[in-house]
C-alpha cells in the first residue's frame, strides 16, 4: 500500500509540474533571481549547480503549497535568498540546503496568512469531479491537504525528492526520530483518506 502510495504521489506531481512548463523555467527564473541581487562573477558557478535543482524545487513546492503561482513565487524567492546567502553554503547536499530554504520561507508566508483575515473558499472538495479529471490524483491531493503542514513536508521530501529520513532531520531541524513518527502518521492518514474516499464512491 504505501509502496503503491508512494508511485502515486511522484506520478501526480511529475506529470503536473511538466504540464507547467518545468523544461523553460529553471533558466528564466534563475536569471530573474540572479538580475535581483546583483550579477556578481563569484557566484556563476553557484548559480549554475542550483540550476539543476530548479525543476525538483518547483514540483516540491508545488505539491507543497497545492498553487503553482504561489510555488513559483516561493521557488524564486528561495533562489534569491540562496544566491545572496552563498557564503553560508560550505557542505553537504546542495538540494537540502535549498529545501530548508524554502521551507523556512514557506512557514513564514503561512503566519503571516494567520495573521490575516479569512474568507471562505468558492471550492469545494466534495464538488463532483469533472469528466476528464485524474481522480486519483485529486484525492492525493486532498489526501495531503489533510495533514499538519510539518507532516506534509517530510512526506514530500521523502517520496517526492527521495531524501534520507537523516536529511529530512537536518532540514525540518528535528531529530530523525521526529521525522519516523511524522512519516508515519502521515501514511496512515492518508492511507485513512483515500480509502473513506474508496467507500464512499462504491456506495449505490
Amino acid at each position: 500500500m504505501i509502496s503503491k502510495l508512494n508511485q502515486n504521489i511522484h506520478a501526480n506531481y511529475d506529470r503536473s509540474t511538466a504540464r507547467s512548463g518545468t523544461a523553460r523555467w529553471p533558466g528564466w527564473a534563475l536569471t530573474n533571481a540572479w538580475d535581483r541581487v546583483g550579477k556578481e562573477a563569484k557566484v556563476a558557478a553557484f548559480a549554475k549547480k542550483i540550476e539543476v535543482v530548479i525543476p525538483a524545487l518547483r514540483r516540491y513546492a508545488r505539491a507543497l503549497t497545492k498553487d503553482q503561482e504561489i510555488a513559483d513565487d516561493l521557488v524564486q524567492d528561495t533562489l534569491v535568498r540562496a544566491l545572496r546567502s552563498e557564503h553560508l553554503f560550505h557542505s553537504g547536499r546542495l538540494n537540502s540546503w535549498l529545501y530548508t530554504i524554502l521551507i523556512n520561507l514557506n512557514r513564514n508566508r503561512l503566519r503571516s496568512m494567520a495573521q490575516q483575515p479569512t474568507f471562505t473558499s468558492l471550492l469545494d472538495y466534495d464538488t463532483p469531479v469533472e469528466a476528464g479529471q485524474d481522480i486519483v490524483g485529486n484525492d492525493i491531493e486532498r489526501a495531503l491537504a489533510s495533514l499538519a503542514e510539518n507532516q506534509r513536508e517530510a512526506l514530500l521530501l521523502v517520496v517526492l525528492e527521495g531524501l534520507t529520513y537523516r536529511e529530512v532531520a537536518d532540514v525540518q531541524g528535528v531529530p530523525i526520530g521526529t521525522v519516523t513518527s511524522r512519516l508515519a502518521r502521515a501514511r496512515n492518514e492518508i492511507k485513512n483518506v483515500l480509502e473513506n474516499r474508496r467507500s464512499m464512491a462504491a456506495l449505490p
